[in-house]
């Protein structure tokens, strides 16, 4: 197993497009720094939840 460090980029860090490192940094660049109803750091939930909350930002 093959392990990539991530660079950095310009002082942001660059992540894989829809990683879960990629969900929180889109949430937070968005001032989610915590799950609305959990009020738990955004690193504590598993991918499909911050998924959820990606793309309910707009609703």
């Amino acid at each position: 197993m093959y392990i990539i460090p991530l660079q950095k980029e310009r002082g942001i860090m660059m992540t894989y497009t829809g990683s879960k490192g990629w969900f929180v940094q889109q949430l937070k660049a968005a001032g989610v720094n915590r799950h609305p109803k959990g009020l738990k750091k955004l690193e504590v939930y598993d991918t499909s939840t911050l998924r959820r909350l990606y793309f309910n930002l707009d609703k």
